[in-house]
């Protein structure tokens, strides 16, 4: 591969964003060291929840409209700076009712304007620090998806050669780059989005396209923990974790880093380091398999299990398939699936929970009992521990378990929901060594 060399990667969003003077300050430190800095952004905290809000909840003018005039204040200047921003956001909620034309496409390209938006504005805020600062849309400067079964994925090899070309315009006009994360270009002409924490991958990506060693994710606070310190206050930082680790941490519903970005980092080397805006020496480094293993716990909480039992289910090859793939087509996801010889314990988002019980009613007829009342549920994923010692475990500590299934490298727990965060604080404690 042909080096291009000197830049270093950083992305802010979310709760990041609302401190712009340090990450004007971590751009002048990053030119100090000789770098050429490129910014990835995401959208500032609460604003892709309230898109997404947006189009689960019964649309109307007036909820429209005061959407509209939140972000607007969310991001002060921006509706001034580009005058074509509201009226796209105004006409993408108006098409986004039951019934507009191209639902899915407009559901990927009102997503997407949380990025749109925070670009613009942090441009703006990074101008008046006297840090010039071009915004760039990541689908109009080239970056490419492409969709598969587990969702979209960049085309980074693709993309190279253009977004290259973006980042040098804007450095022959000594500004800073920033480029949405999250979106890219799917087709010839429509936008795609990477999912929650998209950015990141996005991240990754373009270090790889600029042949970036490293690539720096910056969190308001600590980086990546032992477990959700917002749940266990015990929870230790990490200072250090392998690839597998963080990929089996992502994968386990953790947010702490986007399994696909973990992925692409793994493939091209690239070392991950995500790092605290607030205090810049907390850095946790994601990189090569070192030889301490590394213990942590992913928390997900109020989920619904949805239990079915099949005698000849456990000896009917291809019956499981057959759920799950008309869970699929109808666009059901399953969280995970626990599963013990004629028992199977689906667990779903809440959102999906009653339609997945409806259908999964429809498809088990004869073949077993209509599946059980929907139980609220959490799951505790530990990552790095052996599965007998998360057993033993579990039972000296008295936890109500509704399932546990195995994996190679880890193990998920099913919990009452309402026992989820007393469950997490006493499995941490049982498994993660005070120092």
């Amino acid at each position: 591969m042909t080096r291009v060399g000197g830049y270093r990667v950083l992305k802010f969003g979310g709760s990041a964003l609302s401190e712009p003077d340090r990450i004007a300050g971590r751009i002048r430190s990053v030119e100090r060291r000789g770098e050429r800095p490129v910014l990835i952004v995401s959208a500032r905290a609460g604003v892709t929840d309230s898109l997404e809000e947006a189009l689960r909840g019964r649309a109307s003018t007036e909820s429209h409209r005061a959407l509209l005039e939140r972000i607007e204040r969310t991001h002060p200047g921006v509706e001034r700076a580009d005058h074509q921003l509201s009226p796209r956001l105004r006409r993408l909620l108006s098409r986004s009712r039951p019934g507009g034309s191209r639902p899915e496409a407009v559901r990927e390209e009102l997503l997407a304007m949380g990025e749109r938006w925070a670009v613009r504005w942090l441009a703006l805020e990074l101008g008046t620090s006297g840090i010039p600062a071009v915004p760039l849309d990541a689908d109009v400067v080239g970056v490419r998806l492409e969709t598969t079964p587990g969702g979209n994925r960049i085309r980074w090899r693709a993309s190279r050669a253009a977004v290259l070309r973006a980042v040098l315009r804007a450095g022959d006009t000594g500004s800073v780059p920033l480029i949405t994360g999250y979106l890219g270009r799917l087709g010839r002409h429509g936008v795609g989005t990477l999912g929650r924490g998209g950015s990141d991958y996005s991240a990754v990506a373009v270090a790889a396209m600029l042949s970036s060693d490293e690539v720096d994710l910056v969190k308001r606070d600590w980086p990546i923990c032992t477990a959700d310190p917002s749940v266990v206050p015990q929870a230790r930082p990490l200072r250090s974790l392998s690839y597998d680790t963080a990929e089996g941490l992502a994968l386990a519903g953790a947010r702490v880093i986007h399994p696909e970005a973990v992925a692409l980092a793994r493939r091209q080397r690239i070392r991950i380091r995500v790092v605290s805006l607030l205090e810049p020496g907390r850095v946790s480094v994601v990189g090569p398999s070192s030889s301490t293993r590394t213990r942590a716990l992913s928390f997900q909480p109020h989920l619904a299990l949805v239990e079915v039992r099949s005698p000849e289910g456990a000896h009917r090859p291809g019956l499981l398939a057959r759920w799950s793939r008309a869970l699929a087509e109808s666009g059901v996801n399953i969280v995970t699936l626990l599963s013990t010889g004629g028992r199977f314990s689906f667990v779903f988002g809440l959102p999906d929970a009653e339609s997945a019980r409806r259908l999964l009613t429809e498809e088990v007829g004869e073949l077993g009992r209509p599946p059980y009342p929907l139980r609220k549920v959490a799951l505790i994923t530990v990552v790095g521990v052996p599965t007998p010692e998360v057993t033993e475990a579990v039972r000296r500590t008295d936890i109500s378990v509704l399932g546990l299934v195995a994996h190679p490298d880890s193990a998920t727990v099913a919990v009452p929901d309402r026992w989820g965060p007393t469950a997490l604080r006493s499995l941490h404690r049982a498994l993660i060594p005070s120092r």
